[in-house]
């Protein structure tokens, strides 16, 4: 029997919070919202066609207590509600008891799409099915929790109640001051770690574990990202996994990595294309399945377990509590009529009045529900549908207190292992509408608040003894993720240039020029035109060399050309969003609050001006100045690290390679034929923000070949190609193991410094006699010098391409993917 109301206290909220005036409240909700934002949780999903398309968080700042008497009647319903699941999982792939003995409907089991026929006999079993179990409850109308729903399949939603602790200890730390709050759900990725260890099926003591996620377009993301992060494992996506002799493979920058375990955060639809139809075959792992079965990885939750959500098994509860545990339900469930049986359908439709409608599963969310308030045309298309498809449906009475204006749904969360059941101290707490309360699904995360637990004796059991996670080897890194920090660092680098010298661009273009001074600007203008990968124009033609409104709002803001800076940067926004294990909160903020500043600007078409502009470009260079040099403070220096440093040195040198060329050749023209026009040096020196060092250095105005010998072979200008090549050898050398030989990667960098080392600039230049050449203040870089003079524009075209091969070879190397296999000896293969 369910313990009385007048045990079981309800939830209410801290003694402090009558006493906070609303004008503060209001401000502690602002900061809160504000710290999501930071956190890049500002939802707008990627979802690429799922039916989940956004999420919101509103966290509320005043929390709810829980007693520790109410706690522990909770935690034992839901640890019976864990083991009710894994044994009803178990016995449905394995031995099928409960089918053969009339416990349960067969219709219930063989008929859900949901149940996997390819996982039968799949686990062994010893093995546990669902690892990580979610049970949601709430109180009904007469005040007794009751179970609302169970999710197996990817439970969901911890780390926001996580995230809701974190935050509010930050915000408002004067409330655990002042109470004796359970601490445990700060733990919980530990507590998860030590789980995902204990299911290694080889005997290992480091074993390899990777998370399994869909990436940056499953709106769960954040959540996925955050769990690795705090367990310190790698994320995954389907096309990070390799399957190679019935083993699975981690792709990463040193080669195929042998996997363990894996803990899933897709859908097991997708799971394997190979044995499942799905219409996202990119998302699971094909052969994924023929691993499992052969005992070579490990899967949490194991792939079937969304069998255990068919809400169909509430009508049974008492008999399957009975066959499988020979217990009776501690936390019962609300009436439950299953549709599909023509009796109970009948009486459902005859007290449609009280009932709410709900599909069989949380992911039917195509199929319509309704509740008792809902709108009388919502009710009668439910029914409609209930009616042609009853079996889809199950009809439940659920009620609220009808004293209280919100209904609470508390998550809880539970780790399993065998019979030990470990339910976290802490819960998702969700506030709804009572008519929203069977409605909402597990998705729509919306108003939420922390669950405080009073006396650290509320928790059922001590913390287990954890095992502090493995250290990442330092080529552990996936070679998806190494290949999205370098195009973020080029995507960055490159928007932070071109905007740089549009800028300039435009404040020159106020000056009013004759024919002759606008033909000196072309060179500059073709520079431009390269570094923003416009040099293909229309009929080939170069356009007006100026900065016209037509030409400014499709170079900056324009969304629809894929080279304007808007465009960029939104695609290095979209490569940083699915780094958050690498980007620090503070950087993606940044971030992102300059790409939304940007896309509001864009919108702004029909009344684009050259204040708009002007203010896009502000905007950019103060914002990825202060995007870079908080990256730079606050990023871990890690792998990953030097694949981003890569990615702008990089581009770096391929846009001042690109941009010399063009000014270059004009100056040799110049030359030969007696003219001199210097606009376009000086320019060109302002644009890559280099004006002062050259003067520092030389002391002269602009000549071409100390303008050359700066941005070539200067180790300490930072726009210098050289400095920029020196700055992606470290990088390189960094992620090269000892022993291991001189990588081509490495030896292919060696080889460009030293072509760039041995031009002979002065024997291509011609020296006027009225200028004679100045010492420098800092000497160039030594080593020897080539005898051959000769033009420098093919010289630096061919070190733009020389830079464009290496980009290549990086590519090929690191993200292709080359991998070393070990068997008895060491082969290679590329894949």
């Amino acid at each position: 029997m369910p313990i009385p109301r007048a045990l079981l206290p309800p939830p209410r909220s801290i003694p402090q919070g009558d006493a906070i005036p609303r004008s503060e409240r209001q401000r502690l909700r602002g900061r809160l919202h504000r710290s999501i934002a930071d956190l890049g949780i500002a939802y707008t999903s990627e979802s690429g066609g799922d039916s989940h398309s956004a999420i919101r968080w509103m966290p509320d700042p005043l929390p709810l207590v829980l007693e520790p008497e109410t706690w522990t009647h909770l935690a034992e319903g839901v640890a019976q509600r864990a083991r009710l699941v894994n044994a009803l999982l178990a016995d449905s792939y394995r031995e099928r008891q409960a089918l053969l003995t009339g416990s349960i409907p067969p219709a219930t089991i063989l008929g859900d799409p949901f149940y996997r026929r390819p996982c039968y006999q799949l686990l062994s079993a010893r093995a546990t099915p669902a690892t990580v179990v979610r049970i949601d409850v709430t109180r009904d109308a007469e005040g007794t929790w009751r179970v609302l729903d169970t999710f197996a399949n990817t439970p969901f939603g911890i780390a926001f109640a996580v995230q809701n602790r974190r935050l509010l200890g930050q915000e408002a730390p004067w409330i655990f001051e002042q109470q004796d709050i359970h601490p445990g759900l700060i733990d919980y990725p530990l507590r998860l770690l030590d789980r995902l260890q204990g299911l290694c099926p080889r005997n290992s003591g480091n074993p390899n574990l990777v998370v399994l996620s869909a990436g940056p377009r499953d709106p769960a993301f954040f959540e996925h990202s955050f769990l690795a992060r705090k367990m310190g494992l790698s994320l995954a996506t389907g096309e990070d996994l390799l399957v190679l002799d019935n083993q699975v493979y981690f792709k990463t920058i040193g080669g195929l990595k042998r996997i363990d375990v894996l803990y899933r955060r897709i859908s097991d639809t997708h799971i394997d294309p190979a044995v499942f139809s799905t219409p996202m075959p990119d998302r699971g792992v094909p052969g994924l399945l023929g691993c499992i079965r052969a005992g070579t990885v490990a899967v949490a939750n194991a792939p079937g377990a969304g069998l255990a959500e068919n809400r169909a098994f509430e009508a049974c509860l008492n008999r399957l509590l009975r066959f499988y545990l020979g217990q009776r339900p501690i936390l019962p469930g609300f009436p439950t009529y299953h549709c599909a049986d023509i009796d109970q359908l009948e009486f459902a439709l005859g007290e449609a009045d009280r009932m709410t409608f709900r599909p069989l599963h949380h992911e039917w969310e195509r199929f319509p529900a309704a509740g008792p308030g809902d709108p009388a045309r919502q009710r009668e298309r439910t029914l409609r549908a209930v009616q042609r498809e009853p079996s889809r449906y199950v009809a439940q009475a659920i009620t609220t207190p009808p004293e209280e204006s919100e209904a609470l749904r508390l998550s809880c969360f539970a780790l399993c292992q065998g019979e030990d059941v470990e339910v976290i101290p802490g819960a998702l707490v969700r506030r709804l509408q009572p008519r929203r309360l069977g409605l909402a699904g597990p998705w729509q995360i919306g108003h939420t608040t922390d669950l405080l637990l009073l006396n650290g004796k509320a928790a059922p059991r001590g913390a287990p003894s954890l095992r502090p996670p493995a250290r990442l080897h330092p080529l552990d890194l996936g070679s998806r993720a190494a290949e999205s920090l370098f195009w973020c660092g080029r995507y960055l680098e490159r928007t932070e240039a071109s905007s740089r010298m549009l800028g300039i661009l435009e404040d020159i273009g106020l000056e009013e020029f004759g024919m002759r001074e606008r033909l000196a600007w072309l060179p500059v203008w073709r520079a431009i035109l390269e570094a923003t990968g416009h040099k293909q124009e229309k009929g080939g033609r170069i356009p007006e060399a100026g900065f016209t409104a037509e030409n400014a709002w499709r170079f900056v803001l324009d969304p629809a050309n894929a080279s304007s800076l808007f465009a960029s940067l939104s695609a290095a926004t979209a490569n940083a969003r699915r780094l958050r294990d690498y980007f620090s909160p503070e950087a993606l903020g940044i971030l992102t609050h300059l790409h939304d500043d940007l896309a509001s600007l864009a919108r702004r078409r029909r009344r684009a001006s050259k204040a708009v502009i002007s203010s896009a470009l502000s905007r950019l260079n103060s914002g990825l100045a202060a995007f870079f040099g908080t990256a730079e403070r606050t990023m871990l220096q890690d792998d990953g690290w030097h694949f981003y440093s890569i990615g702008i040195h990089l581009e770096r040198a391929i846009m001042t390679a690109g941009g010399l060329r063009h000014v270059l050749r004009e100056a040799e023209r110049a030359a030969r034929y007696q003219r001199r026009e210097e606009a376009d040096l000086s320019a060109f020196l302002r644009m890559l923000s280099s004006q002062d060092a050259y003067r520092r250095i030389y002391q002269a105005r602009a000549e071409p070949l100390f303008v050359a010998e700066l941005f070539l072979l200067h180790s300490r200008a930072p726009k210098s190609i050289r400095f920029s090549l020196l700055s992606v050898l470290n990088s390189l050398e960094s992620l090269q193991p000892g022993g291991s030989g001189e990588r081509p990667t490495v030896a292919f960098a060696r080889s460009v410094l030293g072509f760039l080392e041995n031009l002979n600039l002065e024997g291509t230049f011609k020296q006027r006699t009225d200028s004679p050449r100045p010492a420098p203040a800092v000497s160039p870089a030594p080593g020897p010098r080539a005898r051959d003079p000769g033009l420098i524009s093919p010289l630096v075209r061919t070190l733009a391409d020389q830079l464009g091969t290496l980009g290549d070879l990086i590519h090929d190397y690191y993200f292709s993917h080359q991998a070393r296999l070990g068997r008895g000896t060491q082969q290679e293969f590329i894949i």
